[in-house]
């Protein structure tokens, strides 16, 4: 039986199953077909468990792996069998951002993208298994560094929605393009990014 009464994210497999991202339950599986639950949850002792009970996020990728993001766990990969953890390193600037993952997106290019707490956006190599990080301060990035949502047009522009302003990008890894913020009715902004040349942005 399903005991877990908060929920913050849920993914349907192509089985029609679903995954439930729980908070402080770990990750549930709900089988359809026979009505039954499986939970996955951290053991400090079996590091092929997830890396956190708080799940704040999840995405499917191309291949069904489950992606989950969560809270002081990092971002976790899960096959079906094994989960890949990925976790914050200070010693290792190409790690992960921080170790609270609020988001997570696989886009119609493949690319993986991470929205932190207090990291800022990440962008998954996985073929390198490193992150490229877009960060408050660095020259042409967001704005901020809490990022608490990600979603792609049809166009495959990214939109990354922040504590303070909203941003939108094409996704592309050469760099991120600011324009100017466009006021809305709130106290958040409105920020158009685009990832590549200021060239390809204008066009």
């Amino acid at each position: 039986m399903f005991r877990e009464a908060d929920v913050n994210s849920f993914v349907e497999d192509n089985k029609h199953n679903v995954w439930l991202g729980s908070n402080g339950g770990g990750l549930i599986y709900w089988d359809r077909t026979n009505g039954t639950f499986k939970s996955y949850k951290h053991n400090a002792l079996d590091p092929n468990t997830l890396s956190a009970d708080v799940i704040v996020s999840m995405t499917k990728g191309r291949d069904e792996s489950l992606w989950i993001g969560t809270y002081f766990g990092g971002l976790n990969k899960f096959d079906g069998k094994k989960f890949t953890h990925y976790r914050h390193d200070p010693a290792n600037p190409q790690s992960i951002a921080d170790e609270s993952v609020w988001e997570v997106l696989e886009d119609s290019r493949g690319n993986l993208w991470a929205g932190t707490l207090q990291g800022g956006l990440d962008m998954f190599d996985k073929k390198t298994n490193t992150f490229r990080h877009y960060r408050n301060g660095d020259e042409n990035s967001i704005k901020t560094n809490y990022v608490t949502v990600l979603e792609e047009d049809s166009k495959g522009n990214i939109w990354v929605g922040t504590g303070f302003e909203s941003t939108c990008s094409n996704a592309r890894p050469e760099g991120l393009f600011i324009m100017p913020p466009i006021p809305t009715t709130s106290t958040h902004f409105l920020t158009t990014a685009f990832f590549g040349s200021r060239k390809t942005a204008a066009s």
